[in-house]
């Protein structure tokens, strides 16, 4: 056992490195982001300005006309330190209400760190008519349902390219304490991407004469691939629900239902035969351009492209800019390339520098543009922006392609001048780099290493008892232990071990089927829905607790696997 003196120790010097290296955290960011980038009249949405990793002063939202405010503001923070690395997040909700039909940007949002002003990217919203045959909803039809669960897409009828949203969605009047998707909506003419960490609240809707709560418990967004007529086979989800006649708190009457959406086609068209300058763009998309300074060089012209939309980036090429007159042209350059977080549409970033030259004195006028297909309209629009004329000189051999400078060796340092940038080391950069290597030596050595040992030999333990308990009824009892010990890591080992077991008694390896949810399969091998469900509960709670290092009720899952064991003795 380390003296308690060591342990001060140890903690001090800790508290030294956290202190000069705590800054390390993500990267900051600071956004202005819709769940939706295009709406119907009178549809709502949630604009939300996220500080990510900034300390900044209150955000100041911009002016959203012609969108009317309904709800807001909301504040929210949150506060993670994980790997060692700090990570905080700040927003600030409204809910508007589109009022006029049209495609509108939101100017970007500010905020103030000490003396500067730090903008957020703009957002464009488009806003169209209610559409019976493309629009997101038909109104549910809940019947005498209490709950049921639906599959809304965005559009029904697509182009080849376009991005959609694809949400399914739990009504619900009941008590629901878990659910879990068996069987996920699926094509192979989409590429399908998921939308992780949705942060919506439930929201009251009236079908009919009754209200439920809807709850959207998986969004993706997807992206044609081809043209045809395409059928989205069912989603099935199994849902823990409450009974009416549940005693109390603590003993619930919990049942599970497994529900499923009704198919879902989606008719895709092929793009019109498209400009020559056309890049792959498919979407609505956001256009600007200006000039780079090149210093006191003016043989070198350099563009600086910024585009923003909710296309494809897998086919989404860089845009073509053709050498303007007769300037020779450089390869682009992707300055920045980036997927701005949200929970409605994707939307894309990227920034390309494009770079020109001359042989001859001359004067060029830039315009550079954009050209992609707005599935909204159904042709291709060009948007163009004229940056007025340009004059150049003959670029001069032995010239820098991409500045316009010469480049010139210089000597490096001379004695007199190495000597008279030579800090001292006391109270420098390098000082506490010394000290922290130290301290970080130090901790290694009196407190890593030592207890990295006593956890081997304790694992080497835990696993020779698992091996000693070849019986079900000893693993459990042996997970049983390892809770009441404290001991998470050997409680999940022993639980992992018995799921095994199980699984070979029915001639199945390994869990990859049991975390796939491959029903068919398991079903063919023997297995039960009840087993089935109740060993995907017990894995699924291992892994949220062994890998996503969240907590999970230990006590229910004893009473699990004790219920697991129960439906078919494992020699």
């Amino acid at each position: 056992m380390i003296p308690f003196r060591l342990n001060i120790a140890v903690w001090a010097v800790c508290q030294l490195l956290l202190i000069q290296y705590g800054a390390l955290g993500q990267s900051p960011r600071f956004s202005l982001i819709a769940d939706k980038q295009v709406v119907s009249l009178g549809e709502s949405f949630i604009l939300e300005a996220v500080l990510e990793n900034m300390d900044g002063d209150d955000v100041s939202f911009p002016d959203v006309t012609p969108f009317k405010v309904v709800q807001g503001p909301a504040n929210s923070s949150q506060y993670s330190l994980i790997n060692g690395k700090r990570a905080t997040r700040k927003s600030t909700k409204y809910v508007l209400v589109a009022v006029k039909e049209g495609t509108f940007t939101i100017p970007p949002a500010t905020t103030r760190i000490g003396s500067r002003e730090i903008k957020s990217n703009a957002l464009s919203v488009t806003v169209r008519k209610q559409d019976p045959q493309t629009d997101k909803k038909a109104t549910p039809q809940a019947g005498d349902k209490e709950t049921f669960i639906v599959a809304e897409v965005s559009a029904t009828q697509a182009w080849v390219g376009q991005q959609l949203l694809l949400d399914i969605v739990l009504y619900t009047r009941q008590e629901v304490t878990s659910y879990n998707i068996l069987e996920a909506m699926q094509h192979n003419a989409f590429y399908y991407e998921p939308v992780s960490d949705l942060r919506q609240q439930g929201r009251e809707v009236t079908l009919g004469s009754k209200k439920y709560i809807a709850y959207v418990l998986k969004r993706d967004r997807l992206f044609a691939r081809r043209a045809g007529e395409f059928v989205l086979d069912p989603c099935q989800i199994s849902l823990e629900l409450v009974g009416d006649d549940a005693q109390s708190f603590f003993f619930q009457d919990v049942q599970t239902e497994v529900f499923s959406t009704k198919n879902l086609k989606i008719t895709v068209k092929d793009l019109p035969s498209p400009p020559v300058d056309f890049s792959g763009a498919v979407g609505e998309f956001t256009f600007d351009a200006s000039l780079v300074s090149s210093g006191a060089a003016t043989d070198v012209c350099k563009v600086n492209m910024v585009v923003e939309g909710d296309g494809d980036a897998r086919s989404w090429l860089i845009p073509p800019f053709p050498a303007p007159g007769s300037l020779q042209s450089f390869e682009p350059v992707v300055l920045k390339e980036e997927s701005v977080p949200t929970e409605g549409m994707g939307v894309f970033h990227r920034e390309i520098e494009y770079t020109f030259s001359s042989q001859t004195d001359t004067t060029v006028q830039v315009q550079p543009e954009l050209v992609y297909f707005s599935p909204e309209k159904g042709t291709y629009i060009t948007l163009t922006k004229d940056l007025g004329s340009v004059q150049l000189k003959a670029r001069q051999p032995g010239t820098n392609q991409t500045s316009g400078k010469t480049s010139v060796l210089q000597p490096w340092l001379t004695e007199g001048t190495l000597r008279h940038h030579t800090d001292a080391l006391w109270a420098s950069s390098r000082f506490y780099m010394i000290l922290g290597l130290f301290g970080l030596t130090f901790v290694i050595i009196t407190w890593i290493l030592p207890n990295i040992r006593r956890r081997g030999q304790k694992r080497n333990g835990i696993v020779k008892a698992i091996v000693e308990r070849k019986s079900p009824e000893g693993l459990i009892d042996l997970a049983e232990k390892c809770a009441n010990d404290g001991d998470v890591e050997a409680f999940f080992s022993a639980a992992e071990e018995f799921c095994l077991r199980f699984c070979k008694w029915y001639n199945v390896n390994d869990l990859s089927v049991i975390r796939s949810a491959d029903m068919a399969f398991l079903l063919q091998a023997g297995m039960t829905v009840e087993q089935i469900q109740l060993i995907q509960k017990i894995v699924q709670s291992i892994d949220i607790g062994k890998f996503a290092g969240r907590q999970v009720n230990l006590t229910q899952m004893i009473a699990d696997l004790s219920a697991l064991n129960s439906t078919k003795q494992i020699v």
